[in-house]
């Protein structure tokens, strides 16, 4: 029988089946570690938590006296290890998606690149943390599209209105180069891009692109 220690208080056996150690003073498959005699283990099971790369660890329950196991039990356990598993791998997904975030914040700080995205039935637009940056307004800003329009200085708003209006009527992207007037003052050369998303019946619900500071291009 193919069992090893897993940190001397979980068996495993290397085809990831569940291992049920009815009686540890009968047991002649292992010896019995002392850290499992310290604490006068009679019986246990051992299940894996499993994961999409490889097991996440294991998981074993463990009675100091002796019970009557079976693979009712061992099924019990393993259900409780697959929501565990589930849980870890939703916090993993959630860590990496973190990271990965942070990284595209590091690479727009670089770039001095952002994105937005408008919500043309809520009249609501959002601004990722370097637009916000590049209109030197605080983070989560949130403006509506007239608001957004208003940074662009008077001799480029008919222009920037030009192009939004194509996009959402057409669907015509643009990529324009501008000035805006930061919340501060400041004249910015940017890169506006813009394209129009639509619903299955061909109508335009948002717009989205990015914008990047030029000036020193």
């Amino acid at each position: 029988y193919p069992l090893r220690w897993q940190r001397q208080m979980c068996i495993r056996d290397r085809s990831g089946r569940p291992v049920m150690m009815r009686d540890s003073r009968d047991e002649r498959r292992f010896e019995i570690t002392p850290r499992l005699r310290s604490h006068d283990i009679v019986c246990g099971i051992s299940v894996l938590i499993p994961g999409s790369r490889g097991p996440w660890g294991m998981m074993s329950l463990f009675s100091t006296q002796a019970c009557r196991l079976s693979l009712d039990d061992a099924h019990f356990l393993e259900s409780v290890a697959y929501i565990i598993a589930g849980a870890m791998q939703r916090s993993h997904v959630i860590k990496v998606s973190r990271e990965r975030e942070k990284l595209l914040n590091i690479a727009g700080r670089m770039a001095r690149l952002g994105g937005w995205l408008v919500d043309l039935a809520e009249n609501r637009v959002l601004w990722s943390d370097e637009v916000c940056a590049i209109h030197e307004v605080p983070v989560g800003t949130s403006p509506t599209l007239d608001e957004g329009i208003e940074f662009y200085a008077p001799e480029w708003r008919d222009r920037i209105k030009t192009v939004i209006d194509a996009c959402i009527r057409d669907g015509t992207p643009y990529a324009e180069e501008l000035q805006i007037v930061t919340a501060r003052g400041r004249r910015v050369w940017v890169l506006a891009n813009g394209e129009a998303v639509r619903d299955a019946q061909g109508h335009t619900h948002q717009l989205i692109g990015a914008i990047r500071d030029i000036t020193h291009k």
